[in-house]
């Protein structure tokens, strides 16, 4: 008898350990989010707000003007062209109000042209150049150019306009590495412009930006048996799964993918639905499984509705500091005057949050781009706390190197894409109250 209830005992336990083994074989995969915010601190992320916000941008405006290889001529579309007649309607404030830098920069010959026409005593000195293996004379060519267009178009007086020519340009782009030569030559070939702050002053737009807070959203997957993954997918989607706003996948299964959902703006939330979201797998037996849906609630806060609700809501300010010459890091009496103008008018205050994030272009090495824009960041931010320490917060201020990011996502095509991602921007973020 003892034999027998030993035996049974033992079957028992086979049996549970067979349908612990199956059941641990048959779970499925999950699929949970996490938000990330600014810090990079991580909590589960129930709702996500998307808020229109007030900002004001300062554009730069990168003062040279750029020729193609042994050209004298403007090429064809890079710069706005305009009639001596249509230069009588030019005004810089009707411009697109959501313009970007690159935007702004086609129509750089006119912005200056007409701030030239409003200030008469100011002058304008035009500095051709080449790449220092060009004809020397195409760098007086190139001058002559520039400023032909003032005099035609503008009815700039040529005294206002002196001319000087070189070859290389007092601070060119050079590079050691030869896959990176021609960028650096196209960049020597161009003309500089050199006049007051009152000329090349920064373009200033107002317009509206969209905010997500969490900025960032962490998808974490999870599946027992991790290594049996062969494919898998995830999607997030609103109202239904043809909706897609972001879809990722791949064949072996990774601990999670991260969504910027406040850069990734052609896939922001449009409305107040949840946001769903679901992983698929697919094991090395042809098993597939999906997870249960997730989902997000969605909040909304126009200006319209904090202005009719009495919300609160915030202000934004961006500050571009360009130009930093190739491979430096060096701080500019532009990139000062800059700092003074966000003191200046009212921005800064003991409340405001302010980030410095600096950014490097493609040309050199990966990991010394990497900490040169670091180095950029990190000597705004430092000048900005020893210019006013009395107003900005240690707490309140935090400096980001980003690398190397193509901003405009053109690959980087061109010299004036590649200069104005040598920058650093400052963010500052004020609240405003609708009471």
């Amino acid at each position: 008898m003892r034999k027998l209830c030993a035996c049974f005992s033992f079957i028992v336990m086979l049996i549970l350990l067979n349908e612990s083994m199956y059941s641990q074989s048959m779970s499925e995969p999950t699929i949970s989010a996490v938000g990330i915010d600014d810090k990079g601190n991580r909590e589960p992320v129930i709702t996500i707000l998307r808020e229109e916000v007030e900002a004001i941008t300062l554009l730069p405006l990168l003062p040279y003007i750029f020729f193609e290889k042994d050209q004298g001529d403007l090429q064809l579309g890079r710069y706005k062209k305009l009639t001596a007649n249509e230069a009588k309607y030019f005004n810089e404030n009707n411009l697109v109000q959501s313009m970007t830098p690159l935007f702004a920069y086609r129509y750089i010959l006119n912005i200056v042209g007409k701030r030239l026409t409003d200030s008469p005593t100011d002058t304008l000195q035009i500095i051709g150049c080449t790449d220092g293996v060009e004809l020397d004379t195409l760098g007086y060519l190139r001058a002559k150019t520039i400023q032909e267009y003032f005099i035609s178009v503008w009815s700039i007086d040529t005294a206002r306009l002196p001319i000087l020519s070189r070859t290389l340009p007092e601070k060119p782009s050079i590079t050691a590495q030869l896959e990176y030569t021609e960028q650096s030559n196209a960049e020597n070939r161009r003309v500089e412009l050199v006049a007051d702050w009152r000329i090349l002053r920064p373009v200033e737009i107002r317009d509206i930006q969209i905010r997500m807070t969490p900025p960032m959203i962490e998808f974490q997957l999870e599946y027992p048996e991790r290594e049996q993954i062969v494919r898998h997918s995830i999607k997030a989607w609103q109202l239904t799964e043809d909706t897609i706003l972001y879809s990722r996948e791949g064949t072996l299964l990774p601990p999670y993918y991260l969504w910027n959902i406040e850069e990734d703006t052609d896939h922001q939330p449009k409305n107040e639905q949840q946001i769903e979201f679901r992983l698929f797998t697919t094991d090395n037996t042809n098993r597939q499984q999906t997870s249960n849906v997730g989902n997000i609630q969605v909040e909304q806060q126009t200006l319209f509705k904090k202005k009719t609700l009495k919300i609160a809501g915030k202000e934004l300010h961006r500050f571009n500091l360009i130009l930093f010459d190739f491979a430096s890091n060096e701080l500019t009496e532009y990139h000062k005057k800059i700092v003074e103008i966000i003191y200046e008018n009212g921005r800064l205050l003991p409340s405001s949050k302010v980030t410095v994030s600096g950014y490097a272009d493609e040309i050199g090495d990966d990991e010394r781009n990497r900490l040169r824009s670091i180095a950029r960041a990190e000597r705004i931010s430092g000048y900005l706390m020893e210019r006013y320490n009395q107003i900005i917060k240690p707490d309140y201020i935090r400096s980001v190197g980003n690398g190397e990011k193509d901003l405009f996502k053109d690959e980087w095509k061109t010299p004036e894409s590649r200069m104005y991602c040598r920058t650093v921007l400052i963010e500052i973020e004020n609240s405003i109250s609708n009471r």
